[in-house]
């Protein structure tokens, strides 16, 4: 039996990626798999009784079961109870996680980095990490369903501007999203037309001050989506032209695994994205998307793209390609059920 023990619930993006979806694939495959999430995220019983349910689940855990740990650094008494288990049952330990946690919990993420047998990252970044070296790692990205990208690649409606698009949770993601305030007043100052769509605000005052204040700036703000909904990310980014990723250059973020950009590109969506981390094995400069490093290459590529259609599309098509050779849950199960051993 696979247990995938998670960091959140189907609504987080992170535990989206790397449990459910996975896991919906493997069972495709035939395999059992159960996921339990943290008893905080638990509504339909007390949280006494959800406690109470997972930990008897993690003692109930045996030599033959496969765990995998989907970065669940919140307990000590988590932490502390499934290394009595890998003791006691030495089952088969997984441990996966997409960004760098250990700024976050240093003790825990080392000690499941030390109990178990394989790991799972989602970028070079974290393959590199000292305590993983001369260990079993294998680098799998946060991934795309590409049969469900398919269905929303219809062609876009005849529009009076440019759509620059940005998705994700704003609020957390303002010092990034800042960058763009000067490249957006240089295109309005240049006459470039255009439109920011931003999907994602949560009721942010910050986010919706920060872009209305720019003058002449057309913008769009969308504060949610229902994000587990089968479909709903890649309509919102369908309504896009092109997708963009800024990034402050720092560890978090160079250790990151940006799902935004592979969202855009299975879209088919140029990109226009900052040079760091994951991003550089993502795009290939100037064939399915633009990589840039300062604020006069932000300008510089946008203008291209807002200026020419053939050139969006060209280089949309391109970027569906590589995520369909290289980024999808159909071309990389085989991947994790390996690392399984099943």
């Amino acid at each position: 039996m696979i247990y995938i023990f998670t960091k959140s619930t189907i609504d987080a993006g992170g535990s989206r990626h790397r449990a459910f979806f996975p896991a919906k694939f493997i069972r495709t495959a035939g395999y059992d798999v159960e996921i339990i999430i943290p008893p905080v995220y638990r509504k339909d019983i007390s949280r006494s009784k959800a406690r109470g349910q997972y930990f008897r689940k993690i003692l109930s855990l045996r030599k033959n079961d496969v765990i995998v740990l989907q970065s669940p650094i919140f307990s000590k008494w988590f932490v502390m109870l499934m290394c009595l288990v890998k003791y006691l049952f030495n089952p088969r330990v997984i441990f996966d996680f997409d960004d760098a946690i250990w700024r976050r919990n240093p003790i825990a993420t080392r000690t499941f980095a030390h109990i178990a047998d394989e790991f799972i990252v989602a970028t070079h970044y974290l393959a590199k990490w000292p305590p993983l070296q001369g260990k079993p790692v294998t680098i799998i990205s946060n991934l795309v369903d590409w049969d469900l990208s398919v269905k929303y690649q219809a062609p876009k409606e005849n529009r009076d501007k440019v759509v620059l698009g940005w998705i994700g949770g704003a609020h957390h993601s303002l010092p990034n999203l800042r960058i763009l305030v000067p490249i957006f007043e240089t295109l309005i100052k240049n006459g470039v037309s255009f439109k920011f769509k931003i999907v994602g605000v949560l009721g942010s005052q910050a986010v919706r001050e920060t872009f209305q204040k720019i003058a002449g700036l057309d913008v769009e703000f969308v504060d949610s989506l229902d994000w587990a909904k089968k479909g709903e990310i890649q309509k919102a980014n369908h309504s896009f032209d092109v997708g963009l990723c800024p990034l402050l250059a720092n560890e978090d973020n160079e250790a990151r695994c940006s799902l935004k950009v592979l969202d855009y590109m299975a879209m088919e969506l140029p990109v226009v994205i900052f040079n760091i981390g994951e991003h550089k094995y993502f795009v290939d400069h100037g064939m399915n998307g633009f990589l840039v490093n300062t604020t006069e290459d932000w300008i510089k590529y946008l203008t291209l793209l807002i200026k020419d259609e053939e050139l969006r599309k060209k280089i949309g098509r391109a970027a569906g390609e590589k995520i369909k050779k290289h980024y999808t849950y159909q071309t990389n199960i085989d991947k994790y059920i390996k690392i399984l051993r099943l």
